[in-house]
């Protein structure tokens, strides 16, 4: 191998391992942007609107006892605001990716437990039989409740989850670029000494015949002449 293709390979090495090193980041890095994108714009967001419907659900019962409780029948209207600011919420959550057939069901859950609920207040408020409404209300209600508690630890854990991958990523993505660095120092570290070492060792092996010349001629030199000769 020649001199200068010796020297080129130095370079090559560490530009190889460097590159395979930028590789590995990037396509870490790639997997934790898209992590951190699906965090903001579907977890988050799930989590906030599933927050949102628990307390609607809640100010909506309040609000039903309350009318109940005081026997006042126009206190009903200010449910309807209730209702529909909880169906904007469940509409917006049916915009976020993936979860169109979470808002469907939690929407079914919320208008059969509010058209039970609602029947059922209406019924006691002018004192008729409410007959199974009651009934009706309160499986509605504990279906719905059990439908919106899982969902909301769902979307905690979803989010948890996401959270801790992309806290994962960041941390790979520091140790691979930790590891390219060293891995680069060490391969230039060995190509030069291999390097060095083999060209010292073609220096060697191409001074030798001219070392044995040199010895040769100086012991010719040094040798006794016969009496009556001269060295020419």
């Amino acid at each position: 191998m020649k001199f200068r293709t010796k020297i080129w390979m130095l370079p090559a090495c560490a530009a190889l391992v460097f590159l395979a090193g930028v590789v590995a980041s990037f396509w870490v890095g790639a997997r934790t942007s898209a992590d951190l994108r699906h965090l903001s714009a579907v977890d988050s967001p799930f989590v906030e609107h599933m927050l949102k419907v628990e307390r609607g659900v809640e100010q909506f019962r309040l609000s039903l006892q309350s009318a109940a409780a005081e026997g006042d029948a126009d206190k009903l209207r200010e449910v309807e605001g209730v209702v529909a600011a909880t169906h904007e919420i469940v509409a917006s959550m049916g915009k976020l990716e993936g979860k169109q057939g979470v808002a469907a069901n939690l929407k079914d859950a919320y208008d059969a437990y509010r058209g039970a609920a609602l029947g059922a207040t209406r019924a006691m408020l002018s004192q008729q039989d409410p007959g199974d409404q009651i009934a009706r209300m309160q499986a509605a209600q504990t279906a719905l409740t059990q439908l919106v508690e899982t969902r909301l630890a769902e979307a905690g854990r979803l989010a948890s989850e996401r959270q801790a991958t992309v806290a994962s990523g960041v941390r790979t993505g520091v140790w691979a670029g930790l590891i390219t660095g060293v891995v680069v120092l060490l391969v230039l570290g060995a190509a030069s000494w291999l390097i060095v070492s083999s060209v010292w060792k073609d220096w060697a092996t191409s001074r030798t015949p001219c070392a044995n010349w040199c010895r040769c001629a100086r012991c010719h030199s040094a040798a006794p002449t016969r009496p009556g000769k001269s060295r020419r």
